[in-house]
């Protein structure tokens, strides 16, 4: 295996500088500039549509649950491209970074125009559909995918990727306690009078996250260094039918394409109930009043800070030793017992926020455990793909894996709303004077907290525990079996560099002298000439032209041979 400790040397036979904290601090850079903007969209998109522009909530839901499907062709189209694309000197990957930073902050800064406010409602719609694609299908897209496929480009050894997929999860926790941080701090200005979302407050928000959101793009650019060269392939590059088919032939894939629809499913459908449940559960308590679903969010990315830091470098250790399966069976398993006895003695947590706050860490700190190394199990399977169909293909695979995860993120914004209707919980009432639709009385939604307590801890225990005996009984990338895929790669591509080195240094055309073809071919004959172009006088007695045009010299000697023939 690669030692990070040591210069490495890439296929070209350059020194690059070692893996190490740079590069961590860099590939964690890129995610916080994607949640930057993709998390700002999840606090502040819909909100935005709702109460600054008017929208309907049911339509704008079903809008953003169409355009979904359509990054299952950008996802996997934009794949396409990086794919084939040869690189620069900085890399596979890396060049769309810098090229696309500026304009996916633009794009999503455009999706909170305020001013859009006073236009007519077909207008606002075409506004919405259009610059809701250009960000979410488009630019994101277009910078999601090759960030998530550099991995496999920075670094060779499972391990190291495995600390690239930890640090790569500390990005959106940072920006999601940042955004947090922006109601509780700017409440004055966050809200109008009448309680709605301001506008042009977020228009402003959002204009700053955007400029700061290139700034860490190009942070990670400027950090990050592609080691490894992805475009020595031993097989043609495959069609887009025959990569797809790869890509679904792939059990561990398709293992993980399940387990991941189940796990974010579950999880924001679950995220989103727990702001109800703290507003019904422990409103009473007068500890937190209505402000109960706020603190929750602050707690829980509190929690997750606190968790990479105390989680994350065991999840490392542990992975390094039993590797990534092992490790998510047990992270699964754990949350989901965990989960199951907080939902088991309910009846007493429910007494106390804060006995209950200290308990439910237990599950999140098994779960956290997996979310830690979740991206690096994509950078096993294409390893595994390679070894078995000799063609490379990070970013058509972490296209598709891209896609599953937009999907899961649209089915889970609808599927909240599903268990929250089911359990009982009536968002507005008429009033009885006026037949106008208002806010219904949290008092009034005091008989969901039953429901949404279980809901929400006995969902969660079902979910980790169906996904730990996914791993457990279909995953097939075990820690051997990715060991034993990394060597044989490691294994070809010195290889291939070895026959590549052995070549050029053959290959007389290789000399610095011969700078084209048709160079060395007048060089080698320019040598035949001489000698031959003296005998043939000798012999024969036959005066030649003295020329300095090399190519007259070729010339007269074909003809002086043709000459000797006849004679």
């Amino acid at each position: 295996m690669t030692n990070s400790t040591t210069p490495q040397t890439s296929l070209e036979g350059k020194k690059v500088k070692p893996f190490g904290l740079q590069d961590k601090f860099g590939y964690m850079f890129g995610d916080m500039a994607n949640c930057f903007l993709f998390l700002g969209m999840n606090f502040f998109l819909t909100m935005f549509y709702y109460d600054a522009l008017g929208l309907n909530p049911a339509l704008v839901g079903t809008m953003m649950m169409v355009i979904k499907f359509l990054d299952a062709f950008t996802d996997i189209g934009m794949g396409r491209i990086v794919d084939r694309f040869k690189g620069t000197k900085a890399g596979k990957f890396k060049p769309w970074v810098l090229w696309l930073a500026g304009p996916t902050a633009l794009s999503s800064f455009l999706m909170y125009q305020s001013y859009m406010a006073g236009a007519v409602e077909w207008v606002k719609w075409v506004y919405v559909i259009i610059t809701y694609i250009l960000f979410n299908s488009v630019f994101y897209t277009g910078i999601n995918i090759p960030y998530g496929s550099m991995a496999s480009a920075m670094v060779t050894s499972p391990q190291n990727r495995a600390q690239l997929s930890a640090w790569r999860g500390i990005g959106p926790t940072v920006a999601g306690l940042i955004l947090g941080c922006i109601p509780m701090f700017f409440q004055k200005y966050y809200y109008k009078d009448n309680g709605n979302l301001n506008g042009g407050f977020i228009m402003l928000v959002t204009g700053i996250l955007s400029i700061v959101a290139v700034g860490i793009y190009l942070a990670c650019y400027f950090l990050c260094t592609e080691r490894v060269d992805l475009n020595q392939h031993t097989g043609p590059r495959p069609s887009l039918l025959k990569s797809l088919k790869n890509i679904f032939t792939s059990k561990a894939f398709i293992i993980l394409a399940i387990a991941t629809v189940i796990q974010v499913v579950a999880q924001l459908s679950v995220q989103s109930l727990n702001n109800y449940l703290y507003r019904v559960a422990f409103y009473q308590s007068g500890l937190f009043g209505k402000k109960s679903a706020v603190f929750a969010n602050y707690y829980q990315v509190i929690s997750s800070i606190a968790i990479i830091v105390l989680v994350t470098p065991v999840t490392l250790q542990l992975v390094k030793k039993f590797g990534k399966k092992t490790v998510t069976i047990w992270s699964c398993l754990g949350a989901g017992i965990a989960y199951a006895l907080v939902f088991a003695f309910g009846f007493i947590l429910r007494k106390s926020i804060w006995a209950y706050l200290f308990v439910s860490l237990v599950p999140y700190i098994f779960a956290g455990a997996m979310t830690a190394i979740t991206f690096a199990f994509i950078n096993d399977i294409i390893d595994d793909m390679e070894v078995k169909n000799n063609v490379r293909e990070d970013a058509p695979v972490y296209g598709m894996y891209s896609f599953v995860r937009k999907f899961s993120q649209g089915l889970s914004a609808q599927l909240g709303g599903v268990a929250l209707a089911a359990v009982g919980w009536v968002s507005k009432i008429k009033d009885t004077t006026t037949g106008e639709l208002i806010d219904n009385p949290i008092e009034n939604n005091f008989h969901t907290a039953n429901a949404i307590y279980n809901t929400v801890n006995l969902g969660s225990a079902i979910v980790f525990i169906a996904i730990g005996l996914i791993f457990l009984f279909l995953y097939p990338l075990g820690k051997k079996v990715v060991e034993q895929n990394a060597q044989i790669l490691h294994e070809r591509r010195a290889k291939m560099a070895n026959d590549n080195a052995a070549n050029f240094s053959a290959d007389p055309m290789s000399m610095e002298e011969a700078v084209s073809l048709e160079a060395g071919e007048l060089i080698q004959n320019e040598e035949i000439l001489n000698k031959n172009h003296i005998e043939n006088n000798r012999n024969n007695n036959i005066n030649h032209t003295d020329s300095n045009d090399l190519r007259q010299q070729l010339r007269d000697y074909d003809e002086n041979n043709r000459n000797n023939d006849k004679n």
